[in-house]
């Protein structure tokens, strides 16, 4: 299953929010530096959908905040 991420790093705040229309808001403190920030948001989406962090891949937008990742339900 696609779902499709805006992040917003260096916040205050962590949160995720959305789920309308496949389009979810992923809110991170961590910076966009050495893959940290990416590593916070699949944490988060695995997190939400109950599903092992393995099970959750970034398919493109590594370096954009608008992002699409793969989640593997089996």
């Amino acid at each position: 299953m696609y779902v499709k991420i805006t992040a917003l790093t260096g916040q205050k705040q962590e949160f995720l929010r959305g789920g309308n229309n496949g389009r979810f808001v992923v809110s991170v403190k961590e910076k966009p530096e050495q893959n940290m920030a990416n590593r916070k948001i699949l944490e988060i989406i695995a997190s939400y959908f109950k599903v092992p962090v393995s099970k959750v891949k970034i398919v493109s937008g590594h370096h954009k905040p608008s992002k699409i990742f793969d989640i593997v339900d089996k």
